[in-house]
């Protein structure tokens, strides 16, 4: 379904400049360059299925509906405000003459921007670092209110590569089904959306340090938008976005999961205020106040920096730059050979062990 992109949310205060989202992935949103109509992107959750959909095409199409001067594009635009996927900024673009808001996601840092989004609060480390939570998964069903306190079916949703590899022991699966419950591995990002028949999300990563301090809290925004109670990991962005007790259940083993499944099973209340607690903290993490977030930035210190960037001088814009952008450049080599060996060979918490 097609429908006017200015119709949808409310408006927003114009921003100072027109932004531009670079998705240089012309093959999969061809559609969207130059269309006076947009789609609604919880009527097209299912192809949103990597960083740059969700952080550039996912946010062009949000901040779009809500009237904001912004624009798709298939590459960076000099002289403007661009906003691009971390690693679609190529050093060999040379783009010193562009103003770069870089979205790191869950990768290494960029020194050959201007501004930053992170999703992980231990990414914010200078001025130009903002943090911006994930939009809320597309139209996501949250969990069917007639199932009540019960809890006979846990869900993990994502790749069966990401998830620490004790529960996927059958020996796990195996004493689950003991006490009545059922196990459900979701792979399919076309069904990430749907938390119906869920009863707990569960979700524990044998990550790397480096990783650890990268990932979003997205698994714990959207089980809180399916108004379901989730066994996490000991991840930094989970801890950070922590307020009481029932916001989630922290986790290390499949035997800890056993035993916080018993007992939720057996504590019905307990559920139930897990569940509305969900409810209520969803309500901090709408597309509304994502958008807001997006705007404050925009309009605020990106607008700022880069209204001194266009007044610099014609020597600045001619020798300063390309000089200071070949620094910045051989840093950020720097920075992604030390993420990506962290990354690949770094202390991971919940094994105890180096790779």
């Amino acid at each position: 379904m097609i429908r006017d992109s200015r119709a949808d949310g409310p408006g927003l205060e114009p921003l100072s400049y027109p932004v531009y989202f670079v998705n240089p992935n012309t093959e999969k949103w061809g559609d969207l360059f130059d269309a006076a109509e947009l789609p609604d992107p919880d009527l097209i959750y299912s192809r949103f299925s990597d960083s740059n959909d969700i952080w550039v095409v996912k946010t062009y199409l949000r901040l779009r509906s809500r009237g904001l001067d912004v624009r798709l594009v298939s590459e960076l635009v000099p002289g403007a405000v661009n906003v691009v996927m971390n690693y679609n900024l190529l050093i060999k673009r040379l783009s010193y003459n562009c103003y770069v808001v870089a979205c790191r996601a869950d990768t290494f840092r960029s020194t050959i921007s201007n501004h930053a989004i992170v999703q992980n609060p231990h990414n914010v480390l200078t001025a130009t670092d903002h943090l911006i939570q994930h939009w809320p998964q597309p139209g996501l069903i949250p969990r069917d209110s007639s199932r009540g306190s019960r809890l006979e079916t846990i869900v993990y949703k994502g790749s069966r590569l990401n998830l620490c590899a004790a529960f996927l022991d059958p020996a796990f699966e195996r004493r689950l089904r003991e006490i009545g419950v059922a196990f459900r591995i979701n792979e399919d990002p076309a069904n990430f959306h749907d938390y119906r028949n869920c009863d707990v999300v569960l979700a524990v990563r044998d990550l790397t340090e480096s990783d650890y301090f990268a990932k979003p809290a997205s698994k714990l925004v959207n089980a809180w938008h399916g108004g379901v109670p989730a066994l996490l990991g000991p991840e930094p962005a989970y801890q950070a976005m922590r307020k009481t007790p029932l916001d989630y259940i922290e986790i290390r083993s499949p035997e800890e999961a056993i035993r916080q499944i018993i007992h939720l099973k057996e504590n019905p209340e307990l559920y139930r205020r897990m569940a509305e607690n969900a409810r209520v903290r969803a309500r901090q993490f709408t597309i509304d106040r994502i958008a807001a977030q997006w705007h404050e930035v925009l309009a605020g210190p990106v607008a700022e920096g880069f209204s001194t960037w266009s007044a610099q001088s014609v020597l600045s814009k001619s020798l300063v730059r390309p000089i200071r952008f070949a620094a910045q450049a051989a840093q950020q080599i720097r920075e992604k050979r030390k993420y990506m060996h962290q990354r690949d060979h770094g202390f991971r918490p919940i094994s105890g062990r180096f790779t």
